[in-house]
C-alpha cells in the first residue's frame, strides 16, 4: 500500500465514525459538515507540506469530500424513513447534495 491509499483510508475511515456519531447524537447538519471541513484542511495541509506523497492534494481531498457528502446522504436518508435505499429519490439527493455544498462553502444554511 502506498502514502495516499494509506491517508485516504485512515481519512474515510475517520469520516464515517464522525458521520455515524453525528447521528446517534443528533448533532446539527451545520456541526458536522463544519467538523468535515475541519479534516479535509487538515488533511489538505498535511498532504501539501508533504509534496511527496502526491503532487495533487486536491484530487485527494476531492475523494474524500464527495466520499463525506455521501455518506452524510445515506445517514440522513435513513435517520428520515428508517431504511437506506440504493439510490435516494434524485430530487431528494439534489436538494441533500445542494445543502451540504452550500453549508461546507458558506457556513451557513441556504435561504
Amino acid at each position: 500500500m502506498n502514502c495516499i491509499d494509506a491517508i485516504e483510508g485512515a481519512v474515510k475511515n475517520i469520516l464515517n465514525r464522525v458521520c455515524i456519531a453525528s447521528g446517534e447524537d443528533a448533532v446539527d447538519m451545520s456541526d458536522y459538515i463544519r467538523n468535515v471541513k475541519t479534516i479535509l484542511e487538515a488533511t489538505r495541509g498535511f498532504v501539501a507540506n508533504n509534496p511527496e506523497i502526491t503532487p495533487e492534494p486536491e484530487v485527494l481531498v476531492g475523494v474524500l469530500y464527495h466520499h463525506a457528502r455521501d455518506s452524510w446522504i445515506e445517514m440522513t436518508k435513513a435517520l428520515s424513513d428508517g431504511s437506506v435505499t440504493d439510490e435516494p429519490e434524485e430530487e431528494t439527493k439534489e436538494y441533500l447534495e445542494y445543502c451540504f455544498d452550500h453549508l461546507y462553502t458558506h457556513g451557513t444554511y441556504p435561504l
